[in-house]
């Protein structure tokens, strides 16, 4: 996982750090310490709640028939059960009050991940962010990498990401 991987520990961290509330605090796949007191029974009673034919989405891609490739699915999840699905109740993550930093001590070169909360779909300003991020930090010629790369010679690389 991210024992050995310093900017997966950084981002581990750093979401862990910017959420308080909402399930993007959690790695995908959990904690190390989760993985390792995982129980048989609840874990096969999560699997039978959630990976049922009625809570799958199936994407097929390519030069497909339709008719065959249907066949198919059948064939694999007919036989399953469906299973009810639990209510959902959508944690709202508390307003960020001030600002919050990390440090993550790791033998490799120094990195360094900047991030704020921003709305989300369907808030309009969440398509303002995207356009925003677009002119700051897409592409050679993007506002941050002019000034990381070429005036400041700081960064050899940079990643923008846009999403939470």
């Amino acid at each position: 996982r991210i024992e050995s991987d310093p900017d997966g520990k950084l981002y581990e961290n750093f979401m862990a750090s910017a959420f308080i509330a909402h399930p993007y605090r959690r790695p995908i796949i959990g904690w190390v310490s989760d993985l390792m007191f995982l129980k048989k029974r609840p874990t096969e009673r999560f699997f039978k709640t959630y990976y049922a034919p009625n809570n799958t989405v199936v994407a097929v891609v390519g030069d497909i028939d339709p008719s065959k490739t249907l066949e198919i699915i059948k064939k694999h999840f007919e036989h399953i059960p469906s299973q009810p699905i639990p209510s959902f109740i959508p944690t709202k993550e508390p307003e960020q009050m001030g600002e919050r930093r990390i440090k993550v001590k790791f033998d490799a070169n120094p990195s360094l991940i900047i991030g704020h909360h921003k709305p989300t779909v369907p808030d309009f300003d969440d398509y303002v962010f995207d356009v925003i991020d677009s002119i700051l930090s897409r592409g050679r010629t993007s506002r941050f990498c002019k000034i990381l790369k070429s005036f400041c010679c700081i960064c050899y690389s940079k990643t923008p990401t846009y999403h939470c």
